[in-house]
């Protein structure tokens, strides 16, 4: 790589610690989709046990 095909970029990041604090304070529980996510995963799991459990009985 020769010196004029390199890049360099340079960065600052700064953070408004208040902003970012008050945005956290706002945050709300999630527990409606956690339920959710909860009752989609024990139906996959029924389901699967279902398929698994129907084709020995049907061999």
């Amino acid at each position: 790589m020769n010196a004029s095909s390199k890049k360099i970029f340079h960065v600052e990041i700064v953070v408004d610690y208040e902003k970012v604090t008050s945005e956290t304070k706002a945050y709300q529980k999630m527990s409606e989709i956690l339920s959710l996510l909860i009752c989609m995963e024990r139906i996959a799991t029924n389901n699967f046990y279902i398929a698994n459990t129907s084709t020995l009985i049907f061999r």
